[in-house]
């Protein structure tokens, strides 16, 4: 498993928060296929930063009343 530096972080939370990639890629300066990896490399740090957001999105839905 490989560590996802505190920048490829930052960089990944672009895509969790709705960025396309092509979007990222042209944002960065890097080519879209290198960034579309870091799914497969950092997939623990990439589940917990989209479980954090899908958790983020519930708690701001309306609770029924």
């Amino acid at each position: 498993m490989k560590i996802a530096s505190k920048r490829t972080l930052h960089d990944m939370e672009l895509r969790v928060h709705g960025a396309t990639w092509n979007t990222i890629a042209e944002y960065l300066g890097r080519h879209k296929r290198v960034l579309t990896r870091w799914v497969g490399y950092y997939a623990a740090d990439w589940q917990r930063l989209f479980s954090e957001a899908e958790q983020r999105a519930a708690d701001e839905l309306p609770r029924p009343s």
